[in-house]
Order: structure tokens, then sequence, then C-alpha cells
């Protein structure tokens, strides 16, 4: 049996009620959204790429249509489908298990929190890069940097693969950002100043996460930016993987066979 509430509960509640303040957007029920200064409806809606509504959202700013180019050329080349990628493989395996939509993205969102892939590779190549610059301004020269780097052996981000040399990625990105005028950036040139030094010193050169740290840097996004944009392009692939993986007809994603492990504990008698 329902009970309605009663004018003193309704009074308790208001009391209690807590209030958020936006700058972001806001609901006006049944006639208009507000996003960042714009009517999502009659402003946004059929005019905004995936890559400028999330430009948008963070930036509470429309991109150039410049800005805007150039990160979707990022979001395209960096999305893959394939399922050796690690957290490509977990999403596929929890396809395959039978997990549902959300399951399945959220492990391939675990995957993206170390520094071989993903978005916090991007974060972490950008924090690297940018501390390098404040250092050097501060009177400290690269080189001492890196050495110091190299003496606390020190994982750098963004720069060196760890299977094949070079990645296919860079170019295609580079093409674009020059193209748009974006490829000659203080925060771009820099990088590319610290990798010939790490070439030197390591023989590691530029990925796509420092390329991308780079380019966002002189997009003026912020390091929490750039970790969110980082979240945002793995994520799409996710979705095609696992759509693929929970077809009735396919088969199930062992990442390893039994005879692919080799256990080198101790021995029991």
């Amino acid at each position: 049996m329902s009970v309605k509430a009663s004018d003193r509960d309704i009074a308790t509640l208001r009391l209690w009620q807590q209030k958020a303040y936006s700058d972001l957007g806001g609901v006006n029920p049944d006639q208009s959204v507000t996003l960042a200064g714009h009517n999502l409806f009659s402003e946004l809606v059929g005019n905004l790429s995936l890559a400028a509504c999330f430009h948008l959202y963070v930036k509470k700013t429309l991109p150039s249509p410049q800005v805007e180019r150039l990160l979707s050329a990022i979001v395209t080349a960096t999305v893959y489908p394939d399922i050796r990628i690690w957290p490509n493989r977990a999403v596929a395996f929890c396809a395959s298990a039978g997990t549902g939509n959300a399951a399945g993205v959220a492990s391939g969102m675990l995957g993206m929190e170390g520094l071989m892939f993903g978005g916090d590779c991007v974060a972490e190549s950008f924090r690297f890069i940018r501390d390098l610059m404040a250092a050097e301004e501060n009177g400290l020269s690269i080189e001492s940097q890196i050495e110091k780097a190299k003496e606390r052996n020190q994982k750098i981000p963004g720069f060196g693969r760890p299977i094949v040399k070079g990645d296919e990625r860079l170019k295609p990105i580079l093409q674009v950002a020059r193209e748009v005028g974006l490829d000659d950036g203080l925060f771009l040139s820099f990088g590319r100043r610290v990798e010939v030094l790490l070439d030197k010193e390591f023989g590691i050169r530029f990925n796509v996460a420092a390329l991308i740290a780079c380019l966002l840097g002189d997009m003026d996004y912020t390091l929490s930016e750039v970790r969110a944009f980082g979240t945002l392009f793995p994520m799409i692939s996710f979705l095609g993987v696992f759509h693929e993986h929970s077809r009735p007809d396919a088969r199930p994603v062992f990442p390893l066979a039994i005879s692919d492990i080799e256990y080198i504990g101790e021995q029991v008698p």
C-alpha cells in the first residue's frame, strides 16, 4: 500500500536537500538542454562530430575546424580491432564468456590503467614531457633530467614499443596535423627534442602516445583533459570487439593454452 508523503516529510526532505552547481550545462525539462552555453537541440545536434562533442564537454568551448579534424584523425587512427591488444583481448574474452556489454567494456577500461597502452600512457607521457619542459624553464637541462631517469631505471611512457620498431600511426596523424597547420606547436617541438636525446641514450623514439600528448598539449589541454581524451579513443574499439565476439557463432577467446604456461615455481615431490 502506498503512503502519501506528509507535509512534514516533504519539509524534512527540503531541509536536507543538497544543491549542485554546474557551468557545463543544465536541463529545462520538455523544452531545452544547455551545454556549455549552446542549445543542444537547436545548435549542436547534427552539427558536431564525436571528437568535437568531447572537446566541448571537457573544454567548454567549441573546437576550431582544424582542431576538430585533428582530434577526429587521432581517434580514427588509434581505434584498433586487433584482439591481441591487452584491453581488446579482455573485452573479447568477456564477450565470448557471455558477459554483458557493461562488464565487457569495463574490463577493457581497466586494461588502460598502465603505461603500456591506452589513456594513462598518453596522460603520463604528457606529464613526463610537461615536467621536462618546466624543469628546463627552471634551469635544468633535458640531458640532466634524462640522466636522472636512467639512474632511477624509470619507465618512460610514450617512447618505444615493446614488440616492433616504429609506429605506423604517426604518419597519418602527422599528415593531418600538417594539413591543418597544427604540426609546429611548442609542445610538439619540445617533444621532438626529447625524442632525439632518448633515441641517442636508449634507442627509443616517439610512439603514438607521445605524439597525441604533444598535439593535445599544443591544443592547450590540461593533464586531466588529456587523461579524459585518452580514455575516449580506445573505448570505441571495445564496443565493436564486444559485439563481434558475442555473436552466437563466436568461439571462446582464451589468451593462453595450457601448454603455453611453464611452471617455474617450487616443485612438489
